[in-house]
């Protein structure tokens, strides 16, 4: 380490700082790491501590978990086929749990009565609404 080395010959921080190109906390901190550890290699970092103990650990290793457990698990994860069928992707059964789609429907109620019901197709928009308010008040 030139730094070291300089500092031990007697120069100061910032003229360290300006003979090397490093700013002056820099130069402080690495100073200091050695005056203290006798080294500037960077120190193993301390990790976060477990929850668990390492006997527990092997505890919850060890549990044993039932296979209706695990199938309902990857049933609900939307993996499944049915018995004796080999694992293949045309095997799988596609499952969609919203039901795959929506309808919409437009109605309307007057004081005479009510509207027809008309099926919406797409995205309601202005034009759409129009045309659908317009044929309402014609029929009533």
């Amino acid at each position: 380490m030139k730094l070291v080395h300089f500092h031990k010959a007697g120069e100061g921080y910032k003229k360290l700082s300006k003979r090397l190109g490093i700013p002056v906390p820099t130069v402080k901190i690495i100073i200091q790491k050695w005056k203290k550890h006798g080294h500037t290699k960077t120190q193993p970092r301390i990790e976060r501590p477990s929850k668990i103990t390492e006997r527990a650990a092997r505890k919850i290793a060890r549990e044993k978990v039932h296979t209706s457990t695990v199938k309902r698990s990857l049933y609900n994860s939307g993996l499944f086929r049915r018995t004796n069928s080999a694992y293949e992707e045309r095997n799988t059964i596609p499952m969609v749990k919203h039901g795959g789609g929506s309808l919409m429907f437009w109605g309307c109620v007057f004081a005479s009565g009510t509207g027809a019901l008309h099926k919406i197709e797409g995205r309601m928009n202005a034009g759409q609404y129009k045309n659908i308010r317009n044929l309402q008040t014609r029929g009533v």
